[in-house]
C-alpha cells in the first residue's frame, strides 16, 4: 500500500475505471443477448400460435401442400432455440458479472471518498503520507476491498488508462469557450472523435 494519500487515490481511480469498463462491457453484452433472446422467443410464439402450415400456406406459390415433416423439423428446431439461449444464460451470466464490477465500482468510490475527506478536504492541507495510527487502517481496508474484487487482465489495465486520459480530454473540451460555440451535433461528434 502507498503512503502517499494522492498516489492511493490516482491507483484506486485507475482500478475504479477498470470496473466501470468492465460493467459497461457486460451491460452492453447483456441488452444484445436480451434482444436475441425475445426477437427469438417472438418469432417461435408466432409461429407456434399460428402454426406452421398455415404460414407455409401463405408463403407458398405452389399449389400443392408442403411437406408436414420439414415443417416439424423447423419448429422443433427453433423451440431447442430457445432452450439453447435459455441454458447460455446460465453459463455466460452477463447480468451477474456486470454486478460484480458495478459493486466494485461502489466500494472503490467509497473508499476514494474516504480517504479524500480525510485527507485531501481541508483538514490537513496536501499530505504526504498517511499519521502512523491511520497506515494500519487504511491497508486493511485496502486489501480487503482488492481481494473482493473480480479478476481482471493486465490488458483491462492498460484500456482504463487510456479511458483516463480521453476524459481528460472530453472534460478539457467541455470547458472550453470553443464546446459552448458548437451545436449539439458538432460537441457530440467532436467528443467521439476525441
Amino acid at each position: 500500500m502507498k503512503n502517499n494519500p494522492k498516489e492511493l487515490i490516482d491507483d484506486l481511480r485507475i482500478i475504479r475505471t477498470i470496473h466501470s469498463n468492465k460493467a459497461r462491457v457486460f451491460a452492453v453484452y447483456n441488452f444484445y443477448y436480451l434482444i436475441i433472446t425475445i426477437i427469438v422467443a417472438v418469432i417461435v410464439t408466432f409461429i407456434g400460435f399460428t402454426g406452421p402450415q398455415t404460414i407455409a400456406d401463405f408463403l407458398s406459390t405452389s399449389p400443392k401442400k408442403t411437406d408436414s415433416k420439414n415443417l416439424k423439423l423447423i419448429m422443433d428446431l427453433m423451440t431447442l432455440s430457445i432452450l439453447v439461449i435459455s441454458i447460455l444464460s446460465l453459463i455466460l451470466r452477463f447480468e451477474q458479472k456486470g454486478n460484480k464490477h458495478n459493486n466494485a465500482v461502489t466500494r472503490l468510490t467509497e473508499f476514494i471518498s474516504q480517504v479524500e475527506f480525510t485527507y485531501l478536504g481541508g483538514n490537513i492541507s496536501n499530505p504526504t503520507s498517511f499519521t502512523p495510527a491511520d497506515i494500519g487502517l487504511y491497508a486493511e481496508k485496502y486489501k480487503s476491498i482488492i481481494n473482493s474484487l473480480p479478476a481482471t487482465k493486465d490488458s483491462d489495465y492498460i484500456y482504463a488508462l487510456k479511458t483516463i486520459k480521453k476524459k481528460k480530454k472530453i472534460k478539457t473540451f467541455i470547458e472550453s469557450a470553443d464546446y459552448d460555440q458548437k451545436n449539439f451535433i458538432t460537441r457530440k461528434w467532436h467528443i467521439l472523435w476525441i
